[in-house]
């Protein structure tokens, strides 16, 4: 059994996937997924929690500081929450790289606070944990 610096690859590597399966349909891999009318929910099981991959809508989530505990993304791709977490309890703020968003103005909710950005390739948010654990990307 390797756990030293030859598990490095693996933990770099882990992340959860949501895709369409041409015999089960929608199917999570080190995910539970749940559907409700166009909004497909991602619980991560994948023991890190840092990243998730929607294959349909060809968005990337990655968590750098906290974790990803669930996303929700609709079908059209055009909004996202994610429920974040810090299992340490050493993390203050909060760090996430988004990558697929179609490019434009997309509103930005971390609990009572909003902000307007102008996405163009990934977006990359920081927060504070102790503030807001949901955050909501919506496309304007």
């Amino acid at each position: 059994m390797d756990n030293g610096i030859g598990m490095y690859g693996f933990f770099k590597a882990a992340k959860s996937y949501v895709f369409q399966d041409p015999s089960f349909g929608l199917i999570g891999a080190g995910c539970d997924v749940r559907t409700s009318d166009e909004l497909v929910t991602a619980t991560l099981r994948d023991g890190l929690r840092k990243r998730v991959r929607f294959a349909e809508q060809r968005l990337d989530v990655e968590a750098e500081k906290g974790e990803i505990v669930s996303a929700t993304i609709d079908t059209s791709g055009r909004s996202l929450a994610l429920e974040m977490t810090d299992s340490t309890a050493l993390v203050a703020t909060g760090r996430i790289i988004v990558r697929g968003l179609a490019p434009g103005r997309y509103t930005i909710s971390f609990g009572k606070k909003q902000e307007i950005r102008t996405v163009s390739e990934a977006l990359a948010l920081e927060w504070s944990l102790k503030e807001s654990r949901e955050i909501k990307i919506a496309r304007s």
